[in-house]
């Protein structure tokens, strides 16, 4: 992706298909944007494969880490609402779907993805986890993902297999 940021629309995402017929997306980070960016994103892909479980596990490891953004990267508030931004790009294949997200917020804590450990759920009530399945529940759906910062960018790439045939990864 370039690292000239793209305009956002009025409903807070702009999405279009590129030459080589992937779809390119810039969503500002609210919770509308990312309803908007999920809403591209899904009729892209409903024009690019017919298999419903394939596309469920695409939605809800993207929406999830679009919600992470949304809620942890851009947290701090410390700038400005016009300059933040997300941009996706989604490529498809006869059988693996890539998805890449970039962000310019905050980095991941320590750089590197969290290690998306299962919680202790035998607790009493009172001391179960608000929150920590995220990660988790992305790790199980994706095949490949991989995260690194560049230039003040965050990356997340994942891969989708159609017909996995290696553990996720």
């Amino acid at each position: 992706m370039t690292e000239t940021p793209g305009h956002c629309d009025r409903e807070g995402t702009h999405c279009r298909i590129a030459p080589d017929g992937v779809l390119l997306c810039d969503v500002q980070p609210t919770e509308l944007g990312v309803r908007r960016a999920m809403q591209g994103l899904m009729g892209h892909l409903g024009g690019a494969c017919d298999d419903d479980a394939w596309r469920a596990r695409v939605e809800i490891a993207v929406t999830e880490s679009l919600n992470n953004i949304v809620e942890h990267a851009f947290a701090d508030g410390g700038m400005p609402m016009a300059r933040r931004l997300i941009r996706i790009r989604c490529d498809t294949a006869r059988d693996v779907i890539r998805i890449e997200i970039e962000d310019n917020g905050c980095p991941l804590p320590g750089g590197k993805l969290p290690a998306g450990l299962a919680a202790d759920l035998d607790v009493p009530v009172e001391d179960l986890p608000e929150g920590g399945f995220g990660w988790v529940l992305i790790r199980s759906l994706a095949n490949t993902i991989c995260y690194c910062r560049t230039s003040g960018w965050n990356q997340l790439k994942m891969v989708f297999e159609e017909h996995p045939t290696a553990p996720n990864q």
